[in-house]
């Protein structure tokens, strides 16, 4: 993980908890990284934290949707991709592992902070 993947508000794991990226962090990662911080990787339960209603299952995947926004995940592979509901099909996919990836994904997206619920 390096401070240029992530941003002020990113969830990371510190410990046995969750902290909020500051700008103590990025100033500071390697510090931080040899302290024991960590990515935190994409589950349901963090899905459904953020907002995203409970996954439909379709097929082999199971799919999570935040407005225009799905979040699939197809045998342990995670993948951002926006609906366009003028033909139904997904653009911009973006594989995803992690949950800062997701936040600055969305938000690149979005124009809007994916914070918890």
């Amino acid at each position: 993980m390096e401070n240029i993947e992530l941003r002020i508000g990113n969830y990371i794991m510190y410990g046995d908890g969750k902290i909020a990226v500051d700008i103590n962090i990025l100033r500071d990662l390697n510090t931080y990284l040899s302290l024991g911080i960590k990515p935190i990787e994409i589950t349901e339960e963090w899905l459904l934290s953020l907002g995203f209603l409970s996954g439909v299952k379709l097929f082999d995947s199971i799919r999570y949707k935040k407005g225009r926004i799905y979040v699939i995940i197809t045998d342990g592979i995670c993948v951002f991709a926006i609906k366009n509901e003028a033909t139904g099909g997904y653009c911009r996919i973006k594989k995803l592992k992690y949950i800062h990836d997701l936040q600055n994904t969305y938000y690149c997206n979005e124009n809007k902070e994916l914070t918890i619920k």
